[in-house]
């Protein structure tokens, strides 16, 4: 039998920077019909909703009053791929295969945090 071997991974990791709407359901449109309306949304922060408003996945407030950070990981069949990465709860981490978002608790257990000297 063979012994086993420790292997090490170097890797970048971050916080997450609050930019996005925190959305929170407020009703449906009026519409009738058998399938109803359309859901609404208004975020928590800045008050805009997905209803008869142009708006985005960016949030104004977030900076300062928001906890979510919309991470972006490129795009598959035209449509850019998003999640979301919770400030406090989650760490986002860049390494050689890419970027991902790992619970803050697990990032504890696998990776050990090595201090760099400044010159």
């Amino acid at each position: 039998m063979s012994e086993w071997k420790k292997a090490t991974i170097i890797v970048e990791f971050r916080e997450p920077k609050p930019n996005a709407h925190e959305w929170k359901y407020v009703g449906r449109t009026p519409q009738g019909g058998l399938a109803g309306g359309d859901d609404v949304h208004e975020c928590k922060l800045c008050g805009k909703s997905n209803f008869d408003e142009s708006w985005n996945s960016h949030c104004w407030e977030a900076s300062e009053k928001g906890k979510v950070e919309n991470v972006e990981f490129g795009y598959k069949n035209g449509h850019q791929i998003t999640k979301q990465a919770i400030l406090g709860e989650d760490v986002i981490v860049k390494d050689s295969f890419g970027i991902h978002i790992i619970d803050k608790s697990i990032f504890q257990k696998l990776y050990k945090i090595i201090e760099e000297k400044e010159t």
